[in-house]
C-alpha cells in the first residue's frame, strides 16, 4: 500500500491530491460518495469555516459553524494521542454530515492516513469481514450490534491503534461485554461545537482525561465548562464530579434531573439499572426513563416503552426489581407506551413523548 494518503471507496483510490480538483471522479459513485470527496476538496482548498448541524438529542437540532482551526488543532490531537503515522489507515463508518463522521476525514488529510469509507450502517466491518485498520469510530449501537448479530467481526479490533467510541451514551453492561476484546477502546467526551471530543476515557477506568491543551472547570451548578485553546469557555449542563483540571466523572444532564415529590433523580442512573434488568430478562428493545407532571408528586417518574414491547407479568416484573435494586423512592412508578422511541441518526435515544397521553393499556402489549 502507498504511503500517500487517500480515500478508499469501493474498489477505487482516490489520492487527497486528486480531491482538489474534482476533475477525474469515478462516475460510478452515489450521493454519499460524492460528499465525501466534496467535503475532502473543500478542506484540501482551505475552506475556513464547515457548518454542521447538532443531533437535536437534548433540544432543538443547531447549525454550529467551526473553524477550520479548531477542526485542525482537534484532528492533530487525536492523531498525537494514538500514535497514528502517515500511511496509516482508518474506517471512516459514521455520517459526515455530523461531525464525527466529518472529522474522521479531516484526520485522514491531515495525518496522510488511508480512510476507507463506508456508508453508515449497524454492522459496519460486515462488508469487509477480516480487513483491520489502524483506527475506528463506532456509535455504541453498533458494537452492541456486532457483538450480538456478528461477534466474529470484532476479532479484527484487537490490533487497532484506537477506538473511539461516541454519538450516544455507553451503558455499563455494554462497556463491560467489550472489555474482553482487550482492545484500545476509549469513550468520548465532546459535541459539535468542540470539533469533536476534548476528553477521553479508556474502557473500565472511571475518569475522563482531558486531551492535550483542553481544561476544566465547573460553575455554580457543579455543571462542566470546558476551556479549549480556540474557544472561549464553553459551559455545559453536564453534571460532573471534577477531580482536578483535566479529570472529572460525568454524572449526567442538568436537564435530565427530575424533582419527584422533593427528591432530585437523575435519569441516566434509572435508565443505566434498567437496562441492566432487561439484559438480564433478555429484552432488547429501546427504552428512556422521564418525568410527568403529577398533582401530588409534581413530576413522577416513568418508564417509556415501544407498544407491544413487554407483557404485563414483564412489566411488573421489572418495577418490582427496580424498586429493590433501587432507593424505593427513586424507582419509575409506573411504564408508558408509545408507537416508537426516537432516536438520533447515531443511535441516541431521544426522551420525547410523542403524544400527551401515551398508551398504558396491557393490551397493546405482546408476549415474549
Amino acid at each position: 500500500m502507498t504511503t500517500e494518503g487517500g480515500l478508499h471507496i469501493r474498489h477505487h483510490f482516490i489520492p487527497f491530491a486528486a480531491c482538489r480538483h474534482l476533475s477525474s471522479l469515478p462516475g460510478d459513485l452515489d450521493d454519499y460518495e460524492r460528499q465525501a470527496i466534496h467535503f475532502c476538496h473543500h478542506w484540501l482548498k482551505g475552506t475556513a469555516h464547515f457548518t454542521f448541524h447538532t443531533s437535536g438529542s437534548t433540544g432543538t437540532p443547531k447549525r454550529i459553524k467551526l473553524s477550520r482551526r479548531l477542526m485542525a488543532w482537534s484532528a492533530r490531537n487525536t492523531l498525537q494521542y494514538f500514535g497514528l503515522q502517515k500511511g496509516d489507515s482508518l474506517l471512516v463508518n459514521m455520517n459526515i454530515a455530523f461531525v464525527g463522521g466529518a472529522m474522521m476525514l479531516v484526520r485522514a488529510m491531515e495525518g496522510q492516513l488511508h480512510a476507507y469509507v463506508q456508508a453508515p450502517s449497524r454492522l459496519p466491518l460486515s462488508e469487509i469481514p477480516g480487513k483491520q485498520f489502524d483506527f475506528y469510530a463506532f456509535v455504541p449501537m453498533q458494537l452492541q450490534s456486532m457483538l450480538h448479530e456478528a461477534p466474529r467481526l470484532l476479532a479484527s479490533l484487537k490490533q487497532a491503534k484506537g477506538i473511539l467510541i461516541g454519538g450516544a451514551p455507553l451503558s455499563k453492561h455494554l462497556e463491560k461485554q467489550l472489555l474482553p476484546l482487550q482492545a484500545r477502546m476509549v469513550q468520548t467526551y465532546g459535541m459539535t461545537e468542540t470539533a469533536s471530543h476534548v476528553a477521553l476515557r479508556p474502557l473500565g477506568k472511571p475518569l475522563y482525561e482531558a486531551m492535550p491543551g483542553v481544561h476544566f472547570s465547573c460553575d455554580k451548578r457543579q455543571c462542566l465548562v470546558v476551556h479549549t485553546p480556540h474557544l472561549p469557555p464553553l459551559v455545559t449542563n453536564d453534571r460532573v464530579r471534577l477531580h482536578d483540571a483535566t479529570h472529572f466523572e460525568w454524572l449526567g444532564r442538568i436537564d435530565n434531573v427530575i424533582n419527584s415529590g422533593g427528591i432530585k433523580i437523575q435519569i441516566e442512573q434509572v435508565e443505566e439499572a434498567t437496562a441492566r434488568l432487561l439484559e438480564e430478562m433478555s429484552i432488547r428493545c429501546p427504552f428512556f426513563a422521564t418525568g410527568i407532571p403529577d398533582p401530588l408528586l409534581g413530576q413522577k417518574l416513568v418508564l417509556v416503552f415501544p407498544e407491544k414491547s413487554l407483557t404485563k407479568a414483564a412489566e411488573e416484573q421489572l418495577l418490582q426489581a427496580l424498586r429493590q435494586r433501587m432507593e424505593h423512592y427513586k424507582a419509575p412508578k409506573a411504564v408508558l407506551y408509545q408507537a416508537y422511541i426516537p432516536q438520533s441518526p447515531s443511535g441516541k435515544i431521544l426522551r420525547q413523548l410523542l403524544d400527551d397521553s401515551p398508551s398504558t393499556d396491557p393490551q397493546n402489549k405482546a408476549d415474549h
